[in-house]
């Protein structure tokens, strides 16, 4: 973990600038993960983490959490007015989840493989072509 924005050292910016510079240095540091985890997702939590409290403190946790995942059906749920959003949000969150989760892989996935450049890779099997030469693999007449 990192350590904080740095303390005030007699210049005259306020906290707010320097905490803006903390979070432009920690942008420049971190992957893009980590980053959206700290400075970014928080606004998404909260969409989904109220609801679903309120929810858990109505009709309790576990049926808020089937609800949400939608093995429950909100309409045999009691209060409506509550059970209802939280589905909506878990139709909403839970193929997103899984789609950002794929789309991660997928991603760390192509960039290893884009690691070499082209040409790199061509200058490679061209040696291969030459130090096997023609025919070298029984192929030929």
């Amino acid at each position: 973990m990192t350590p904080g924005p740095p303390p005030l050292a007699g210049d005259s910016k306020s906290w707010l600038v320097r905490l803006k510079c903390w979070k432009a240095e920690q942008k420049a540091l971190m992957n893009r993960l980590p980053y959206w985890i700290l400075f970014k997702s928080w606004k998404w939590i909260l969409i989904f983490l109220v609801p679903f409290l309120i929810s858990g403190t109505v009709i309790g946790f576990g049926d808020s959490w089937e609800i949400f995942v939608g093995r429950t059906s909100a309409k045999n749920a009691g209060w409506p007015a509550v059970t209802w959003p939280l589905s909506v949000l878990g139709w909403m969150f839970v193929p997103a989840f899984i789609g950002g989760v794929v789309g991660a892989i997928v991603s760390a996935q192509i960039g290893e493989r884009r690691a070499d450049p082209s040409d790199a890779v061509a200058d490679d099997l061209h040696v291969d072509a030459r130090r096997d030469g023609p025919g070298a693999h029984g192929g030929g007449t």
